[in-house]
């Protein structure tokens, strides 16, 4: 991600991804008959960022991801973040 002043940081975020059916981690495979719609669900914790001064943050999460049983990225897409650190 990038500071107020253009200074390239390592932000640390968890994530799972959410179904009709359940929360799981990005890379657990299930069938769910919940429907296509997928999303993505971002933590961020102080914990796992110890050095990131106060301030906001800008930056983008890039996700491919892939169909169970298939070689190759199935799909892609990208996420803007702005994180405001207090």
């Amino acid at each position: 991600m990038m500071d107020e002043h253009g200074n390239d940081v390592i932000v640390n975020f968890g994530g799972m991804r959410g179904t009709g059916c359940s929360n799981r981690t990005f890379n657990t495979a299930m069938v769910c008959q919940g429907g296509a719609s997928v999303r993505a669900i971002l933590n961020y914790s102080s914990a796992e960022n110890p050095g990131l001064a106060p301030g906001v943050y800008k930056g983008v999460i890039h996700f491919a991801g892939q169909l169970w049983g298939v070689s190759k990225p199935s799909f892609s897409f990208d996420i803007n973040v702005v994180l405001t650190v207090n």
